[in-house]
């Protein structure tokens, strides 16, 4: 999270969605006992979400939407959209953290 918030002052939005993209796949990927780099948005409906919040979930998939967004189209990322991608990330990761059992 240290890093990514670091890469949120920066002036590069592709290297920020990056590093969340990689650091959800990462997180996911440990706590779901899955290879990290098939953690994707749309295999999340295939890991065991058991215990897991549909808004946890929802935020999750937002991460990846936004990410996938930068990594794959022209779209300008402004700083609202960054802030608001980090805080649905610090949620998830906080909720994950709390509630879920691996």
């Amino acid at each position: 999270m240290i890093k990514a918030e670091s890469l949120f002052d920066g002036e590069n939005p592709q290297e920020f969605y990056e590093h969340v993209f990689r650091m959800l796949q990462d997180y996911l990927g440990t706590r779901r006992l899955k290879a990290a780099a098939g953690i994707t948005g749309q295999i999340i409906d295939e890991l065991d979400t058991r215990g897991i919040g549909q808004d946890v979930i929802d935020r999750i998939r937002e991460v990846f939407y936004k990410c996938y967004v930068a990594r794959y189209t022209q779209e300008a990322n402004d700083r609202d959209e960054m802030k608001k991608t980090l805080n649905a990330l610090a949620y998830a990761l906080d909720r994950l953290n709390r509630e879920v059992k691996l």
